[in-house]
């Protein structure tokens, strides 16, 4: 029976499993290609760069919302995120370890930077004499 069977059809399951196999060496062929592409275009310095944001911890507050603490250039915000806006709560939070005459300098600093210095204020324009004329 398995005879006849293979020898009417054994072409068409050839064929088959061909198609099979060919299938699966695009699929693990579109899978590596994913897996070993260069990095995001937007994120300079690739793998080698020193990672400047991160997500320390995440509490719900209810079912839409959540507060976050993120850590930027070892300085912590926390924030509310979820509901109809994003909300800072606290920002430039000191690191567990920087005493805080650190931070506050830190945050000076950032402040002075922040601040464009304003230009002198120009002299007014004062007139100049006018010659006399002689008798």
């Amino acid at each position: 029976m398995i005879e006849t069977i293979v020898g009417d059809n054994g072409s068409r399951f050839i064929i088959a499993a061909a198609a099979v196999a060919v299938g699966l060496l695009c699929l693990v062929a579109v899978l590596w290609i994913m897996r070993h592409r260069p990095s995001s275009p937007f994120v300079r310095g690739g793998k080698n760069r020193q990672p400047r944001l991160a997500v320390l911890d995440a509490a719900a507050v209810d079912a839409r919302r959540r507060l976050v603490l993120v850590r930027r250039d070892d300085v912590e915000h926390l924030i509310m995120i979820g509901g109809p806006t994003d909300i800072v709560i606290e920002s430039r939070i000191a690191p567990d370890g920087a005493p805080p005459a650190e931070t506050s300098a830190a945050v000076a600093a950032e402040q002075k930077a922040v601040e464009a210095p304003k230009a002198a204020p120009s002299p007014e324009p004062r007139p100049e004499p006018r010659p006399t004329p002689a008798p």
